[in-house]
């Protein structure tokens, strides 16, 4: 049986611009959050690099197609009513333009 994924209503602001935009919740994803990074350039999100490069591996073990996390960016994050600062990982990500990952 599939299930439903866990869709998130989200605003992500960034000096003055604000965006409204769905997440993607997954258990999956170990506490990090990630960030499609053709979103990040067309909405012109700031981008700060890692030292070093991280390696992300998918659920089966198998490294990711984009390759290393290089970038991440810091926006602040609110989901119902509840803000934080977050620091989020830019890679390729498919049908959801965040990632929110829950440990």
């Amino acid at each position: 049986m599939l299930s439903t994924p866990l869709v998130l209503p989200c605003v992500l602001s960034y000096k003055n611009n604000t965006i409204c935009l769905k997440a993607l919740r997954d258990t999956g994803a170990l506490g990090s959050a990630f960030i499609d990074n053709d979103f990040v350039s067309y909405n012109k999100l700031p981008q700060i690099p890692l030292q070093p490069p991280r390696h992300l591996e998918l659920i089966d073990g198998r490294p990711i197609s984009s390759g290393h996390i290089t970038h991440t960016t810091s926006l602040d994050l609110v989901i119902d009513s509840d803000a934080k600062k977050a620091n989020i990982y830019v890679t390729k990500l498919g049908r959801y333009p965040i990632i929110l990952g829950l440990p």
